[in-house]
């Protein structure tokens, strides 16, 4: 459990997290840093966020980047200072932040990534990573599967009916349902579809990826991957995979193919 987020100081934050201070320091313009001590240590953690804060006031006023080593509060780095990393105590937007910070641009389907990250942090970014239980995760995947989350891909052409009318009218693209409601107009009602399987399997995989991406570069946190790897969120059984889609072979693939087979002849 974590208790609310309180002002210590102007610029100065902190959480009780089970036992833990998290102090967080926010200058603007500069990113949040945070650190993370015991109970026993709060003095300490007062102390770095003390220091940090006149650090970045300082930048702020100068221009001068400070030698104080700064902790940044979502993108870790080997300077991160913390005393007694918790992992369980880890937020999921943290290792989401980071991941997409540092590894997205380079995978092949970035675009596709990048938007099931921000939907994974909607759903599990305020939780830690300990918060990732069994009978959430499960919860969790019955109802992503089922639409409750948002709606899966319905079948093709379905047909509405506008409020006063019996008439049936073609099924409104995306573009025409924009429209209707900048005029105010009254939508039809979408009804929800399950979600295909191979897509809560790729947002499964993609928030394990992201974890174990997240430890392993990690020097701080780095001992504890094979606690991380006994966690639910990784040994779980995955939605099955979809079944190979058939696709219709474009005009241009067609009479690329026939030019090849002419100059066989």
């Amino acid at each position: 459990m974590k208790s609310k987020l309180g002002a210590v100081q102007k610029n100065i934050y902190v959480e009780e997290r089970n036992g833990a201070f998290r102090f967080i320091v926010q200058v603007s313009p500069f990113p949040k840093t945070a650190a993370t001590f015991d109970a026993c240590d709060y003095d300490a953690g007062l102390t770095w966020a003390e220091k940090e804060c006149i650090a970045l006031r300082e930048q702020k006023r100068t221009g001068i980047k400070s030698n104080v080593a700064v902790v940044a509060a979502v993108t870790p780095a080997p300077s991160i200072i913390v005393a007694d990393i918790k992992p369980d105590q880890i937020l999921v937007r943290e290792v989401l932040k980071y991941y997409r910070e540092n590894e997205l641009s380079g995978l092949s389907g970035a675009k596709s990534a990048g938007s099931r990250l921000t939907k994974l942090d909607g759903w599990f970014g305020v939780l830690t990573i300990g918060e990732l239980r069994k009978h959430f995760i499960n919860d969790w995947t019955t109802k992503r599967l089922a639409g409750f989350f948002g709606s899966g891909r319905g079948p093709r052409g379905e047909k509405w009916t506008k409020p006063g009318s019996n008439i049936e009218l073609e099924p409104l693209t995306k573009h025409q349902r924009l429209a209707m409601k900048r005029r105010g107009e009254k939508l039809p009602t979408k009804e929800v579809f399950p979600v295909e399987p191979q897509s809560v399997r790729h947002e499964l995989v993609l928030l394990r990826t992201a974890l174990k991406t997240y430890f392993k570069d990690n020097e701080d946190i780095s001992g504890h991957l094979g606690w991380l790897m006994s966690q639910h969120v990784m040994t779980m059984d995955l939605p099955d995979k979809s079944e190979p889609r058939t696709v219709r072979m474009s005009d241009s693939e067609i009479a690329a193919i026939y030019a090849q087979l002419d100059s066989l002849l």
